[in-house]
């Protein structure tokens, strides 16, 4: 079947207008794409190296110091342990020997009142005798509660007799001094954070 001149005419402008729609999509897409490649990239982010916090520096820090004076004999006791606290180190200087330990707290009373009796329990612990200078440095479970220091002074009665019969015919010097006066210097420290501490 022929076409007629009219058919011809919008086959040829319907093909045109077909091609000419292709030509500008496809130039447009072109344009597109070339416009996304010449963007600059996006950086990521920078973020600035920071310096790792300083570890803490831990070492011994005195927290107490006490002076005590002990007669002959004499048998005295000191909070050393808190309860639930890491356990101190305990400098101990003394004029005349002694003798020291940890013991709970709940035989406090025993070891002031019944020394005797208390010198037959298994409660002296870290336990050192005759000393006069020394570091106690030991550890005590005090999650259950305190410990004291327990010092006794291992003169005898007979050097409080012979102070005493000194002090009397005069002597009231040094040598008096050594026989009744044990003077004893106690300092406690902890192992705790000193620097960079958080």
């Amino acid at each position: 079947m022929a076409l007629s001149s009219n058919q011809k005419i919008a086959l040829g402008f319907g093909v045109f207008l077909v091609l000419a729609l292709s030509i500008v999509a496809l130039v447009g897409w072109k344009m597109y794409l070339g416009s996304q490649s010449q963007q600059p990239p996006v950086d990521a982010p920078q973020t600035e190296a920071s310096e790792p916090p300083a570890q803490p520096v831990m070492d011994w820090k005195e927290v107490k110091n006490e002076s005590l004076v002990l007669n002959p004999g004499s048998t005295m006791v000191a909070l050393a342990v808190i309860k639930g606290l890491p356990s101190p180190r305990i400098e101990i200087n003394a004029k005349s020997p002694v003798s020291v330990a940890l013991i709970p707290e709940i035989y406090r009373e025993t070891v002031l009142q019944n020394p005797a009796y208390a010198s037959t329990l298994s409660i002296y612990y870290c336990y050192e005798s005759r000393l006069l200078h020394t570091t106690l440095s030991c550890t005590v479970d005090s999650s259950s509660g305190a410990y004291y220091l327990w010092v006794k002074d291992e003169r005898t009665m007979g050097s409080q007799v012979t102070g005493g019969i000194l002090g009397g015919l005069g002597f009231k010097g040094p040598a008096e001094q050594e026989l009744v006066r044990n003077d004893l210097a106690l300092r406690y420290s902890v192992y705790m954070c000193v620097e960079n501490c958080r």
